[in-house]
């Protein structure tokens, strides 16, 4: 279910700049991928070799998704 991977991670982002500029579902590199909800949020889900990686890939997100609505 992992593909090899020892860590998983999900974060929940919600704006409210969402709400008039939803972001699409994509993903953002082969592990990580942004899913939008209903309401003013996105489900970023990540897959990583360890911890430390997994969360070097959900910051990286957090700062994409910010720095696209502000």
């Amino acid at each position: 279910m992992l593909a090899g991977h020892r860590a998983a991670g999900q974060l929940l982002v919600v704006r409210p700049e969402f709400a008039e500029r939803p972001v699409p579902a994509r993903a953002l590199s082969q592990t990580t991928v942004v899913l939008p909800l209903a309401g003013p949020a996105v489900l970023v889900t990540a897959l990583a070799p360890d911890a430390l990686l997994l969360r070097r890939e959900l910051d990286a997100a957090l700062d994409l998704l910010t720095t696209v609505s502000g």
